[in-house]
């Protein structure tokens, strides 16, 4: 039994490897009642992508163990016993960090992004930009039609990566923090 979206317990099956992980999660402090009540909101965000609630949290588990082998850090590898450990760590700059902010409708939410979209999301700052009112921005932006299913995270991902490209391309200062090797369009 885990939390659903509605926090309402609800019995999903999962393979014995996957359980083995989310208890490892668990007993490492990560709160596994809100991550599986993100996976059961966020399994709904892509309409061309159906899966069930537990195949969802299969997923993110898989996800979740090789995302931290990559990192380098120290991870069980119940799932994928068999991964290689002579994949290359993750960039710096593409580390994924966590952090809360606060969405149009005043709630904290948490969003993940790589170590560079935040750097460049500060780097704004220092130039002037009001960030709070920028993801504001970023999550009314996500009710057009044209950008309807993407998340918080999407849309920053978007705005930021944009923004850089149209500095770099029209010689604007910019740091180039999302892409650090540059363009090649």
């Amino acid at each position: 039994m885990v939390k659903n979206a509605f926090g309402v317990d609800e019995a999903i099956k999962l393979p014995e490897p996957h359980w083995k992980h989310f208890d490892w999660l668990a007993s490492i402090g990560a709160d596994m009642d809100k991550f599986t009540m993100e996976c059961d909101v966020n399994r709904h965000n892509n309409p061309m992508f159906h899966t069930s609630f537990s195949g969802y949290v299969e997923m993110m588990l898989v996800k979740d163990e090789a995302r931290r082998h990559r990192a380098g850090d120290h991870v069980p590898l119940f799932i994928n016993p068999n991964r290689s450990t002579s994949l290359k760590k993750i960039p710096y700059h593409q580390e994924c960090i966590a952090r809360d902010v606060v969405d149009s409708n005043g709630a904290t939410v948490t969003v993940s992004m790589s170590r560079g979209r935040w750097k460049y999301l500060d780097w704004l700052e220092c130039k002037g930009t009001d960030i709070a009112q920028y993801i504001i921005d970023a999550d009314l932006l996500r009710q057009e039609p044209q950008w309807k299913g993407r998340t918080l995270k999407g849309m920053l991902d978007a705005l930021l990566l944009e923004d850089e490209k149209k500095r770099y391309f029209s010689d604007e200062p910019s740091p180039l923090f999302i892409n650090p090797e540059g363009y090649d369009e």
